[in-house]
């Protein structure tokens, strides 16, 4: 019986090969995309689930409070905290992870850039990370473990353990490797290469940083014991951070340590996905919103390709409304017709999974390049027996409604009629699946359009800085600070360098320094700032013109406050427009020549004076409001270069070497401005990318399902359409006729989804402090454009039916 059913079914399926065509091929397509959606979901809530214990691990973050700014929450702590939470009973472990970036390692009189993580001797009972040889502790300070990847690249093939790397850093150290960690899986926030002790350099300044109570310097990770309170230890967290930060006093000045920080504990599991600092990680963070929005598109395209299934099905069952008569007359009972239906259906869905597949396996290079992870096939076990289950369900779901609407024809009354088909009340149903299908094509267009002019937006919009064709150079400190204005002189000689400028920070590098401002007269405007330090060619250099006053220049002494500030000798600075408001002034004019007290050390501030305006400068991402900036021109904080460079790869060169021969111990570590802006977009540029591929995709599969349907519905009245012939319709008038069955429903999706899409789209917009605006005429325009393709689609089927010659409809009828 069962093979029975099975030839049948094929049968069926090769008599029908529109039909097959595009039920299979919009299932397969639609399919595999949620299959490819499904994996990068499944590998982006994975993150960090591989640690053991994972459940009671939680990272402190810190959020910072402070007069006139806004909340902004740290990724790292104040390092002091461990030993005050030693003692905790609710915690079973603490350890700090300092990342030590922009050091110089050498290794066999070869120096290369790295980065170097710095913790405490209990990170490995915090954090148990995977040992493949050698010992898990780390006994002295000037012992160090290295990743398989690491070892590779120091050692090559030969056994580290034993061996020595010396690091140029605060102060040269060597030290010792005991140990080769497993290289970790790419679902983890952690990056590491060289994990060494927390201690390792014995340099002031760096031991200062692990004692103050105001610098957010560490990583700080707890393992709870089982059953702990995560509440209760961050109340008493709070607690700690109350009694041990001290006051900030500067000038009259004083905010209060007690409020400045609060604790929020975050699970490791959450910080790919749900971490809200306002700091970079240490790997680039996934998006909760793109998640989400990926999952939605995946649930849409699914529900077009089960409507055109649907669809098609019910619109096909009352083409066999005689084969079904003569099957019952025969001796067939409802249920036999209900089983060989479900079983057509069941045989339709597992064709397209099969499809499916192999469309996944060709897609998969190209949507890891496209989601920029790498993503395990959809070959395990437990996913492919959910994939098999959830495609016979949708089977099942999809053909039980045509099933039954088979088994129920009378044969008597269908042979009467002497027609292969009958009317059925599939019809407002085949409506409201069309409005269905098109009202989610609809809203993933809109939204797909939403998402691309808003990323173009941040990509395209004027940040007030040029950064086309500049290079930037971090790493600036130690020998190669207290020298870069020699190296400077010689960069400008080499052929196509243009403008070099110095500066604290690179816009787009995540980072950022703020500073006590102090207005005399106006405690209200008084607070944290942020503050960069420039040199004195750096407007000039970045293509910024002061709106009101001027910039710094070399030639006036008292503009760089490198040197002690002369009493009654106000050192200048320059300030943005948002600080302009902060001040509460009305013009950028009245600010010029108003006097500040710039916090340029903890504890103590300095006299400037404002000697220009420039515009509000976005050096971080537009999902931030442009905070009032302070300009100081200071060769004490620089660490970054940016570099105008001309066409071509040899300018670039010429710096690196020049680079490398003035600086042996920092290497050359140098990207394109344009790239670092850009890449603070990259979640948003995925889900563009994502949503653009789903949005064609459910035009195509929804076009598929209604060019199927017109076929039906012109089979179904070709009698009709030959007579309207005969007395003298033209083509246009058969497809008018055509038209008009399908564009009510498909109206009304426009109408139904231009709403709900508008009021998403302004919820995700909505992250943005500078976002585009979503006007009436973009989603008219979304919306002509998928009516003209819904058009063009029936338009074509009209046409085949109206060339059709007349005689031979009426002989078949």
């Amino acid at each position: 019986m069962v093979i029975h059913y099975l030839s049948f079914a094929i049968r069926m399926l090769r008599r029908s090969r529109l039909y097959s065509a595009i039920t299979i091929g919009g299932l397969a397509l639609a399919l595999a995309s949620c299959i490819l959606m499904l994996l990068f979901i499944r590998h982006e809530v994975g993150y960090d689930d591989w640690l053991p214990g994972v459940d009671n691990l939680v990272r402190v973050h810190l959020r910072l409070s402070s007069p006139g700014q806004a909340a902004y929450i740290t990724a790292r702590a104040l390092a002091p905290l461990k030993d005050e939470l030693a003692n905790d009973l609710d915690i079973a472990a603490i350890a700090r992870l300092v990342p030590l970036e922009h050091l110089a390692i050498e290794q066999d009189g070869r120096t290369v850039d790295a980065a170097i993580m710095a913790c405490d001797p209990s990170v490995f009972e915090v954090l148990e990370l995977p040992v493949v040889r050698g010992q898990r502790v780390l006994a002295e300070p000037t012992t160090a473990l290295v990743t398989e990847q690491a070892a590779r690249t120091y050692f090559g093939t030969a056994d580290p353990i034993g061996k020595t790397l010396t690091i140029h850093g605060p102060r040269t150290t060597v030290i010792r490797i005991v140990g080769v960690l497993r290289d970790l899986p790419s679902q983890t926030h952690l990056a590491l290469g060289i994990v060494t002790r927390i201690d390792v350099f014995d340099e002031p300044s760096y031991r200062a940083q692990l004692g103050s109570w105001h610098n957010v310097f560490a990583y700080t990770y707890l393992r709870l014991r089982p059953g702990a309170d995560r509440s209760r230890v961050e109340h008493r967290i709070a607690a700690v951070l109350a009694s041990r930060v001290p006051d900030i006093q500067a000038g009259e000045t004083r905010i209060s340590g007690r409020d400045l920080f609060s604790p929020v504990l975050i699970p490791v599991t959450d910080l790919h996905l749900h971490d809200t600092s306002n700091e970079a990680e240490m790997r680039p963070r996934g998006d909760a919103t793109t998640l989400y929005a990926i999952a939605g598109v995946g649930a849409l395209l699914l529900l077009i390709a089960a409507g055109n299934f649907l669809n098609l099905a019910t619109a096909r069952a009352a083409r066999r409304a005689r084969e079904i008569a003569i099957r019952k007359a025969a001796g067939a009972e409802p249920r036999d017709i209900i089983v060989q239906y479900l079983g057509e259906a069941v045989l339709v869905v597992v064709l397209a999974l099969v499809l499916a597949l192999v469309l996944v396996e060709l897609a998969l290079p190209w949507f890891e390049q496209l989601s920029g992870r790498e993503l395990a096939p959809p070959y395990d076990p437990g996913l492919l027996a959910a994939l098999v289950a959830g495609t016979v369900t949708l089977g099942l779901v999809s053909g039980i409604y045509p099933a039954i609407v088979l088994s129920r024809y009378q044969p008597a009354r269908v042979m009467n009629q002497n027609q292969p088909s009958v009317a059925s009340g599939s019809g407002r149903l085949r409506a409201v699946l069309v409005f269905a299908q098109f009202a989610a094509a609809i809203a993933l267009a809109i939204g797909t359009m939403v998402v691309y002019r808003q990323t173009r937006y941040a990509a395209d919009a004027s940040i007030g800085f040029a950064k086309h064709d500049r290079l930037v150079i971090q790493g600036i400190s130690g020998a190669a600070r207290s020298n870069i204005r020699t190296w400077v002189e010689q960069a400008q000689r080499i052929p196509g360098v243009g403008a070099i400028t110095l500066t604290s920070e690179a816009p787009g590098d995540g980072g950022g320094r703020n500073t006590i401002v102090e207005v005399p007269g106006h405690p209200e405007s008084s607070g944290m700032w942020r503050a960069m330090y420039v040199d004195a060619e750096f407007f000039a250099a970045s293509r910024i013109v002061p709106i009101a006053g001027r910039g710094f220049s070399r030639a006036v002494a008292t503009d760089d406050s490198s040197v002690e500030p002369v009493p009654g000798r106000e050192a200048g600075v320059v300030i943005n427009e948002a600080a302009v408001r902060r001040l509460g002034l009305a013009t950028a004019d009245q600010a010029v020549g108003r006097d500040l007290q710039v916090g340029v050390r903890v504890g103590r501030n300095a006299p400037f004076r404002v000697i220009g305006v420039v515009p509000d400068i976005q050096f971080q991402s537009i999902r931030q409001a442009v905070e009032p900036t302070v300009f100081v021109e200071n060769a004490n904080w620089f660490a970054t270069a940016i570099v105008e460079l001309g066409a071509g790869p040899a300018p670039r060169r010429a710096l690196e070497s020049l680079w490398i021969g003035m600086f042996a111990d920092h290497p050359f570590r140098a990207e394109l401005l344009e790239t670092a802006v850009d890449a603070q977009y990259r979640n948003e540029r995925r889900l563009a990318a994502i949503l653009t591929a789903a949005a064609v995709l459910a035009l195509a599969v929804a076009c598929l399902g209604l060019y199927g349907l017109s076929s039906f519905i012109t089979e179904s009245r070709r009698k009709e359409i030959a007579i309207r012939k005969v007395l003298g319709a033209s083509t246009l008038d058969v497809i008018r006729l055509l038209a008009w069955q399908l564009a009510r429903p498909v109206a009304l999706a426009c109408v139904i989804a231009a709403p709900v899409a508008y009021l998403a789209s302004e919820r995700w917009l909505g992250q943005f402090a500078y976002r585009i605006s979503v006007g009436p005429a973009w989603i008219a325009g979304t919306i002509a454009t998928a009516l003209a393709i819904a058009a063009g689609t029936v338009a074509i089927q009209g046409v085949r039916s109206a060339r059709a010659t007349p005689i031979d409809a009426l002989r078949a009828a």
